[in-house]
């Protein structure tokens, strides 16, 4: 498989403290050693995002209190904004 320029930037959003679907994910993301995580909103505890980021040694500042607010500062314009839905997720509207 031919090498991309730089690696992909990956945020999550879930999988924090206590969920055992979020390791699984970021160890299949990261096999091809192409993709780096780099930001998340792993819960809607903060104090869970903050210390699933710590212990995946994400700047401090790449966890959000809502996966809206972290899509919001990294989505162009031309794509919209996201709003908060019921199940948390993120939607483009």
């Amino acid at each position: 498989m031919e090498s991309w320029k730089r690696k992909l930037r990956m945020g999550m959003v879930g999988g924090g403290q206590g969920a055992f679907i979020g390791g699984v994910h970021r160890i299949a993301a990261t096999l091809d050693q192409q993709t780096e995580l780099v930001a998340g909103c792993f819960s809607q505890s903060y104090e869970n995002t903050k210390l699933t980021g710590a212990q995946l040694y994400l700047d401090p500042a790449r966890g959000t209190r809502s996966s809206a607010t972290r899509a919001n500062s990294f989505a162009p314009a031309r794509w919209g904004r996201c709003a908060r839905s019921s199940s948390s997720t993120c939607r483009i509207s």
